[in-house]
């Protein structure tokens, strides 16, 4: 008798501890989509996922550029943090991660940020990446021209000819991607003489290369370049003056540059 007074406290204390475990797994498992789905869930518009299901919040925000700071705590277990599906496929928010992996930060709002600056006091420094852009149509130009000349996993690399009575500031450029039939912008217009790598054939000359880069820069370079059709687009003054597509393809983390147009 003795021992039975015992059994029913510690049936008590099993179900207990059956009830929180089964409600700790449920709390870990109850998110079943990804990233982005589950930044969608968050109440606090203040807050970040990150590639690798880390959460970050808004520590300062800027014009062009936030800090973020680290949120001490992850996405559950359950939101699954990689891409499946083929390249063509891909949404904005699944190809940002395939892209950018651990550095694409997801804000609650949906809109979708890539790491540009983490310093070492644990900040980091996000810009907007990927999003979709107004329909304009383009000036087309017949004395201004542009080819696409390669691609690979850095950069874009184009080359623009421009009339010798052109005057004033150089055009601008920025790489869109299209995806699910329409065009996401990876950055604003940037003017070429601040681009990486920019080149003049002399003083006086008409042509000008300059790359684009998918990273931070093109000495950053991505996982892999995901497939698809990718378009230079080139603007002054915020009137588009012309574009420039290309395909590509993908084998593994090397791309292969398709077809262009190769106007002149």
């Amino acid at each position: 008798m003795k021992n039975r007074k015992w059994l029913f406290p510690l049936a008590v204390v099993l179900v207990a501890l059956a009830a929180a475990l089964i409600l700790t797994l449920s709390l870990l498992f109850s998110h079943n989509g990804g990233l982005y789905d589950y930044a969608l869930t968050l109440t606090d518009k203040s807050l970040f996922v990150c590639g690798d299901g880390s959460l970050w919040e808004l520590e300062t925000e800027g014009s062009t550029a936030h800090f973020l700071s680290p949120a001490g705590r992850t996405a559950p277990v359950g939101v699954e943090r990689s891409v499946s599906g083929s390249d063509e496929t891909l949404i904005s928010c699944e190809y940002g991660l395939r892209l950018y992996r651990e550095e694409l930060f997801i804000r609650a709002d949906g809109s979708l940020w890539r790491l540009t600056v983490n310093r070492n006091d644990g900040r980091a420094r996000v810009v907007p990446v990927l999003f979709a852009e107004e329909p304009m149509e383009a000036a087309e130009p017949k004395k201004i021209a542009m080819r696409i000349e390669s691609v690979n996993r850095g950069f874009v690399e184009a080359l623009l000819w421009l009339p010798e009575e052109y005057d004033g500031a150089l055009p601008e450029a920025r790489l869109a991607v299209c995806l699910d039939g329409s065009w996401y912008a990876f950055d604003k217009p940037v003017p070429l003489d601040q681009l990486l790598g920019h080149q003049e054939g002399g003083a006086n000359s008409t042509y000008h290369r300059f790359w684009l880069p998918f990273g931070r820069d093109a000495r950053q370079t991505p996982g892999v370049v995901p497939a698809g059709r990718y378009r230079v687009e080139l603007y002054r003054e915020g009137e588009l003056l012309l574009t420039r597509e290309c395909t590509v393809e993908r084998d593994g983390i090397n791309v292969r540059f398709v077809t262009a147009q190769l106007t002149r």
